[in-house]
């Protein structure tokens, strides 16, 4: 019985084109034409990735001229008063993939720019479809919602999504990576698995070093344990989370610089 609750609970979504004996017609009809959708939507995502369509949002040309000079022997950050100045400057984890594909690239080709562009767009697209599996994931085993509610909910989130979640931004790899976290602690909330707890709460201090403003997707953990009444977990999960973001914010000032701190608080 408790291998047959575990399989009902945790199984894949279902992804086969053939009519299964537990759904009637129209809930066959509806699960193909999610099916056609989810092929509609990463048809479309995968267009925009390759159209080299300039500026998606605001804040691309930025991230990918940085990621251009830190490959040419700029430091990551440097003086935010100096000119050139720099529009927008992020946490580091985030801009790590960009400044890596403009290494591994030849700048001297004239497809330079485009390559890095589709790169760090199809990156962006990867990223989201992890949160969409995490997402599943959450409410499979967090709410032990039903197989087809949370994979519909999963693939509605993902078509929500705006343009700046594709784009050359920290959003799409500070949301996966915020998600992921999340569906551990919930995982160890339920386990009762306090040090896991914590642990998760000390490595939750990296969904910032993506962007700051992962602190925000955090919070219905924290909101969650209140509500339980789990004041000692609650207290100590913030302990740590502090504490890792001081180790994060450390290694960040050793390894980058005095304009670190300065350029991302």
């Amino acid at each position: 019985k408790t291998c047959a609750r575990y399989n009902a609970i945790f199984s894949p979504p279902i992804m086969t084109f053939r009519k299964i004996a537990t759904e009637n017609n129209v809930e066959y009809f509806i699960r193909l034409g999610l099916y056609g959708f989810v092929v509609l939507l990463l048809i479309y995502r995968l267009c925009i990735v390759f159209s080299f369509k300039h500026e998606l949002v605001n804040g691309e040309s930025n991230n990918l001229w940085n990621a251009m000079n830190v490959a040419h022997g700029k430091p990551i950050y440097s003086n935010p008063e100096a000119l050139p100045l720099e529009d927008i400057q992020y946490t580091p984890l985030s801009q790590f993939p960009l400044i890596a594909y403009a290494y591994m690239l030849d700048d001297s080709s004239p497809y330079y720019l485009y390559w890095l562009t589709v790169l760090g767009r199809l990156t962006s697209l990867i990223a989201n479809l992890l949160t969409v599996g995490f997402l599943y994931r959450l409410l499979r085993r967090g709410f032990q919602v039903s197989n087809q509610i949370a994979f519909s909910t999963a693939i509605l989130c993902f078509a929500t999504l705006t343009h700046a979640a594709f784009a050359i931004r920290p959003d799409a790899l500070t949301l996966a990576v915020s998600v992921a976290i999340s569906v551990g602690m919930f995982d160890a909330i339920q386990n009762e698995n306090n040090r896991r707890i914590w642990l998760l709460s000390g490595l939750s201090a990296l969904a910032f070093m993506f962007k700051q403003d992962a602190l925000f997707l955090l919070f219905p953990v924290g909101l969650f344990l209140l509500i339980e009444r789990k004041w000692i977990t609650l207290a100590f999960s913030i302990v740590a989370f502090l504490a890792g973001l001081a180790i994060c914010l450390g290694l960040g000032h050793l390894l980058f610089g005095p304009y670190f701190l300065y350029s991302v608080t």
